[in-house]
């Protein structure tokens, strides 16, 4: 096998080899991130397993090629309880990388392994994470040389990546179920007069718009769609009227009888009389609205936590990206932290962990404008973006935090313990730079609650 080094070129090549590969499935996608990981630790052998919270099992995804067809264990097996799992199993356990480079000596966590199973001599796993639960594991093995920290990281950080464009794979085969419902649909048929009233309507139209044929025949365009629409509709007739070539409409609003709105696609060209004279227009309609909410639904989730509904780490990255070239004007930057998470999971469970969570978006909703950024960047950790004119605004918007937690924790039988570090940037300041002082001091008054000191100085 070709040596190279491991480096932060070589994993964002792979991640963009990962990003542009034309994945058939989930399965596919992780199959290939695993040859990705493979070659990138020059490793000889590997494996993906899920892993789930709930029934602390894992599910094997896959194994690197070959191995299946070298091992020669009866039965092997492809889910495995966590507490029956040996080192491998630690990633979890220990919720960090396991590293081993001499395999064959003895260590106090180590089960051996079957009989005919793939000797192993360098090993190293690491756990995977998404929005703040462990979700598999990948382990790599047999590499020439010693592992390193440096193979740890990078591929700690490789998978990380990976995962979210699993997720985003996800959401797109979704998308497509939803986009292959919709184009087997009947297309509608419609005919108006040069006033725009209904003339003629086919089933589909009638469903809809959610009016019989019959009531529909007779009907002004006024009737199902808004002043707004209306206007523009007619603007789009009296186009074709003129020019006499038909016109596509990608996106129209329309209101049902139930006064939902639905979007309809449209293609519509001029109906003339036998002497050419124009009569009315005449059209096919195609409901897209399932396929407008997908795709709504898709744009949401791609900059929004699933679980608070704030915005996530990779909208929040996007956004100081942005403003470090767009800014024109102070902006403050507050590092959020929610305390004992761990804790309120070890004790109470996940689903209490969650609730604990989304109390914390809770307050931030009710403490920030809708002009600042609220973005929640990992499991118990929030940032805020607030634009300023006064940079007094910042200590304000401090202060009220605290009154909302009071306020909050007076009426709910789950407290919320939140700790914040603050640093306002003027013009030409580093944003990245601010973003490390707020770190900084949210850690200092993180330390200030648990060593007592003056109140004021933490939330």
């Amino acid at each position: 096998m070709k040596k190279k080094r491991l480096t932060e070129k070589a994993r964002l090549e792979s991640l963009l080899r990962i990003g542009q590969y034309e994945a058939k499935s989930t399965q596919d996608l992780l199959d290939y991130a695993l040859s990705e990981a493979l070659d990138l630790t020059q490793s000889a052998i590997g494996y993906i397993y899920y892993y789930d919270d709930q029934r602390r099992q894992f599910i094997l995804n896959t194994w690197s090629k070959g191995v299946m067809e070298a091992c020669t264990v009866m039965d092997p097996q492809t889910i495995y309880d966590l507490d029956k799992t040996g080192i491998w199993g630690e990633a979890v356990r220990q919720a960090r990388p396991i590293l081993v480079n001499d395999f064959a000596a003895p260590h106090p966590l180590k089960r051996g392994y079957p009989d005919g199973h793939v000797p192993l001599r360098r090993f190293m796993t690491v756990p995977v994470s998404h929005q703040g639960r462990i979700v598999a594991v990948i382990g790599l093995a047999n590499k020439e040389e010693e592992y390193t920290e440096k193979d740890l990281q990078q591929v700690a950080l490789l998978m990380s990546s990976v995962w979210q464009i699993a997720e985003r794979k996800k959401a797109e085969v979704e998308l497509l179920r939803y986009r292959d419902f919709i184009e087997n649909i009947s297309d509608g048929c419609f005919e108006v007069d040069l006033k725009g009233n209904m003339t003629f309507a086919n089933e589909a139209v009638a469903k809809h718009l959610g009016y019989s044929i019959q009531e529909l025949i007779g009907m002004n365009t006024r009737q199902y769609a808004s002043p707004e629409e209306t206007k523009r509709l007619f603007g789009i007739f009296n186009q074709i009227f003129r020019t006499g070539e038909p016109a596509t409409i990608q996106e129209s609003v329309l209101v049902n009888r139930e006064g939902q709105n639905r979007y309809i696609e449209m293609s519509v060209s001029l109906i003339r009389d036998p002497k050419g004279q124009p009569t009315g227009f005449r059209g096919t309609t195609r409901d897209i609205t399932e396929k407008k909410k997908a795709e709504d639904y898709l744009q949401y989730i791609s900059i929004h936590d699933s679980l608070t509904g704030l915005y996530n780490r990779f909208y929040a990255d996007s956004e100081i990206d942005r403003l470090a070239v767009s800014r024109v004007r102070p902006i403050s930057v507050i590092i959020i932290d929610l305390n004992d998470l761990k804790k309120v999971n070890d004790q109470y469970g996940h689903a209490m962990g969650d609730q604990y969570i989304k109390n914390a978006a809770t307050v931030l909703k009710q403490t920030f404008r809708p002009e600042d950024m609220i973005a929640r960047i990992g499991g118990d950790e929030f940032l805020v973006l607030l634009p300023l004119v006064d940079v007094d605004v910042c200590a304000q918007t401090i202060e009220r935090l605290r009154g909302h937690i009071h306020s909050f924790n007076q009426s709910h039988e789950q407290p919320v313990h939140l700790s914040a570090g603050s640093a306002t940037a003027q013009t030409g300041d580093h944003l990245t730079e601010t973003i490390r002082k707020a770190d900084r001091r949210m850690y200092e008054e993180k330390a200030c609650m648990k060593s007592g000191c003056e109140p004021a100085k933490a939330i």
